[in-house]
Parts: C-alpha cells; sequence; structure tokens
C-alpha cells in the first residue's frame, strides 16, 4: 500500500463516522424530542376542543357549574 490510499482510507472512514453520529443524533434526539412536543402540542389542541363542546352541550345545566 502507498501511504496516499492509507491517507484516504483513513480519511473516508472519519467521514463514515461522522455520518453514522448525526444519523444516531437524529433517531435518538431530534426525532423522540419532536413526537413529545407533537403530542403535546396535539393534547392541548384536544383539550381545548373538548372543553368547548362540553360546555356548549351543558350549557344552562348544572354540570358546567360543578365543572369550574
Amino acid at each position: 500500500m502507498v501511504v496516499g490510499e492509507l491517507a484516504s482510507d483513513a480519511s473516508a472512514r472519519q467521514d463514515g463516522g461522522v455520518s453514522v453520529a448525526i444519523i444516531l443524533l437524529v433517531l435518538f434526539v431530534v426525532i423522540p424530542v419532536g413526537v413529545l412536543v407533537s403530542c403535546g402540542a396535539l393534547a392541548a389542541v384536544l383539550g381545548w376542543l373538548l372543553d368547548d363542546d362540553a360546555d356548549q352541550r351543558y350549557e344552562g345545566t348544572e354540570y358546567v357549574e360543578l365543572g369550574g
């Protein structure tokens, strides 16, 4: 082997390691955080919609006063 070939093999392995690290970072950090944040936002919207629906259904009854 020539010294130039060894250097190119080493740089290719380092670039591969960086891309694997980026993929692992995305898989184990970015995607789970994105799912948790989007589920929290979905839960907030759903709770707001269901609260408005319950207030409209039971308007004029004692359930609205008991619910707060």
